[in-house]
């Protein structure tokens, strides 16, 4: 799928062209890199919220994948700023094809969901009774 290389968003194999910033588009993003201490950190994904950047993070690193966040946050408004407030994840170069592997197989999960309404656990979605009665531990059902 064609990207655009500002605005990052991705569009149906049709379009050519971003409608918004009028700049060609392209088949793979270009990633930041960030030297640091005898590691180069890959950014593997741009997010515009704090939580989504932290969530990506723990799953990473549940996956023994080092994970850093950089918030270009523009703090001073209360809105999410398209560009202005993206936050990056970085990983270590020699995680980037594995990481970027998880992320796509966990994007395929997601699409393949029934609808808005399952719940995924690290098994995989759950099936859930919805006539079964809550019991709260210590409590007789």
């Amino acid at each position: 799928m064609p990207y655009c290389p500002v605005c990052k968003h991705r569009f149906d194999a049709p379009a050519t062209e971003c409608p918004k910033d009028g700049v060609a588009l392209v088949g793979e993003l270009p990633f930041q890199t960030v030297d640091a201490e005898g590691i180069t950190w890959v950014e593997i994904a741009g997010l515009g919220t704090d939580d989504e950047a932290r969530l990506l993070q723990g799953f990473l690193e549940a996956e023994e994948i080092p994970a850093q966040i950089e918030s270009l946050r523009f703090s001073m408004e209360p809105v999410n700023l398209g560009q202005m407030s993206e936050i990056r994840v970085y990983v270590p170069s020699e995680y980037e094809s594995q990481a970027l592997r998880l992320l796509e197989q966990r994007r395929r999960e997601f699409a393949s969901l029934r609808d808005d309404d399952d719940v995924v656990t690290d098994e995989g979605p759950a099936d859930i009774d919805e006539d079964a009665e809550t019991v709260i531990e210590g409590e007789k059902a």
